[in-house]
């Protein structure tokens, strides 16, 4: 109701439904959202689009900055206390943080060490999926590999150290494959797509592996 009196009140270029889709927007979805019909229409909604793209990027600044403090605390924890014996609680004390708080940045101990990698591998899948679609299948698969190949000589001494670890936790590693699974499954998915194979032809997911 007072986003209909409002949008009544309101004298301005803009009509009174859409002033009122405007208000009812920012009051149920929030004040970085932007209403239908008003995409850059205006200087107002242009500038709140910019402060809207900032923040999310000064929020992923934060997150990736406090990120990196848990794992190195996390390095430490497990060189002392081994991997098995380590805690989330222990590596939460040396961070700063609760308990509680770690888990908003990692769902457990393997995450720490291996979400990484995890990420990593799935810039194949979302390289994949964003490739022409007339572009051939082997293109593609070589443009991917030679980008993750990129990304892991950039971060080699990281990769060498999650290694490490993994090899020596038969934990660590069940967790790993578990969620690399979950990328092999996205890249057979691309392949049967691109290919028009069907739920049960095995070959999507012989690649997908050997990718």
């Amino acid at each position: 109701m007072q986003a209909g009196m409002l949008a009544w009140a309101w004298q301005g270029a803009a009509g009174p439904r859409e002033v009122a889709d405007c208000i009812a927007t920012i009051i149920f979805d929030g004040i970085a959202s932007t209403p239908s019909g008003y995409d850059d229409a205006s200087a107002a909604i242009a500038a709140a689009n910019e402060a809207k793209a900032q923040w999310e990027a000064d929020a992923a600044e934060r997150l990736a900055g406090r990120r990196g403090e848990i794992l190195a605390a996390a390095r430490d924890q497990f060189a002392l206390r081994g991997f098995e014996s380590t805690t989330m609680r222990d590596i939460a004390d040396a961070a700063g943080l609760t308990a509680s708080n770690l888990y908003r940045y990692f769902e457990s101990k393997e995450a720490i060490i291996l979400q990484g990698y995890i990420d990593r591998l799935g810039l194949v899948a979302d390289s994949l999926e964003a490739s022409d679609p007339a572009e051939p299948v082997g293109a593609a698969g070589r443009a991917a590999l030679l980008g993750l190949a990129d990304v892991l000589t950039a971060d080699r001494s990281a990769v060498l150290e999650m290694m490490a670890i993994a090899r020596n936790s038969d934990q660590l590693l069940a967790w790993g494959r578990a969620r690399q699974y979950t990328v092999i499954a996205r890249i057979a998915g691309w392949l049967a797509a691109r290919r028009g194979l069907g739920p049960h032809d095995a070959r999507p997911w012989l690649f997908a592996q050997n990718l």
